[in-house]
């Protein structure tokens, strides 16, 4: 049934709650504070997602603090990034305990690994410099050997999450990882689904006769489908529901409302050209100032993409 369709695979109860972050981030910061975390924080804050990054160098040993704590307590995904140095650090090893038990307690909702030039297997079995590190851990906290312990079993439990192996996303480029990254993180916190009455009366039966129209054939070919009649009558309802069901079928999509309201506005064909660009690059620095030169970037965004693109309320075909 269309009213039983969820967002980006959130739970109501995800969706509603407010988070401090979005995205709280993992890192040994002599291993990639400057290089790898720099440019991913950049992605994520150029598309407007809340990132904590820990910009203070932190001696090792000292004792995380309870504002870290209620930080990683309060953003909804934690990427954790698994260097080389990364079980060496005491704070490190107590970040992602925090985040797993978050996790657990449905306090954080997704935790994502990151394995940065290092086998999975490494983190997962605490082998080459990670056994090293708990050599010494063991050596330093004789008696308090259960912290030890419980640094292991999170190590565990982190690599056997879904992640990324860098050394095997596109060859080791880190910005086809980055982007990747960046992608997932946003279908989680930015769903594009939207919002529509519950149980209206035969909307499943025209979904059902639209999709049909878009899936008749190949996915190269370009389809463009009307939805018409009177005022009043649903087609709103029925684009949004039609929407809401395909777009997880394309690379990008983009819904225009008021399409005939906001053209009659001043530079109008340009806020929603700028608005179609927006939505489906998710990029905002992308600014259109011409109608003629929003053509151009449109045609050469679009061109290489399959995307879903629904017009409402338009008025003219030109």
């Amino acid at each position: 049934m269309v009213a039983e369709m969820t967002c980006g695979g959130s739970s109501s109860s995800s969706s509603s709650r407010q988070w401090k972050y979005d995205v709280f981030l993992s890192f040994c910061g002599g291993d990639t504070r400057t290089n790898f975390i720099d440019f991913l924080f950049n992605w994520l804050d150029r598309d407007g997602i809340r990132t904590f990054k820990d910009d203070k160098e932190l001696n090792r040993g000292e004792d995380i603090s309870s504002e870290l704590m209620e930080t990683i307590q309060g953003s909804r995904i934690a990427i954790i990034d698994f260097s080389e140095n990364y079980a060496s650090s005491t704070w490190c090893l107590d970040e992602l305990v925090k985040i797993l038990n978050c996790h657990k307690t449905k306090q954080t909702e997704k935790v994502l690994p990151v394995f940065y030039k290092l086998d999975p297997s490494d983190v997962r079995k605490q082998s080459n410099t990670y056994v090293e590190a708990f050599m010494k851990h063991e050596e330093r906290f004789k008696v308090e050997i259960n912290k030890v312990e419980t640094g292991r079993s999170a190590l565990t439990e982190a690599a056997n999450l879904s992640g990324w192996d860098q050394r095997n996303v596109a060859s080791g480029h880190e910005a086809e990882l980055i982007k990747q990254i960046g992608e997932e993180v946003l279908t989680i916190v930015k769903p594009t689904c939207l919002e529509v009455a519950d149980h209206p009366i035969g909307l499943e039966s025209h979904i059902n006769r639209i999709g049909c129209l878009l899936n008749d054939g190949e996915s190269d070919v370009v389809r463009i489908i009307g939805i018409y009649g009177l005022g009043g009558i649903g087609k709103t309802t029925i684009a949004k529901a039609l929407f809401n069901e395909m777009l997880r079928n394309f690379e990008g999509s983009c819904f225009l409302a008021n399409v005939r309201e906001v053209s009659n506005e001043h530079k109008g064909l340009v806020l929603l050209q700028n608005q179609l660009i927006s939505d489906i690059s998710k990029r905002k620095d992308m600014d259109i100032n011409h109608e003629d030169n929003g053509i151009n970037i449109i045609k050469r965004c679009l061109s290489c993409k399959r995307v879903l693109i629904v017009l409402d309320d338009v008025e003219e075909m030109n």
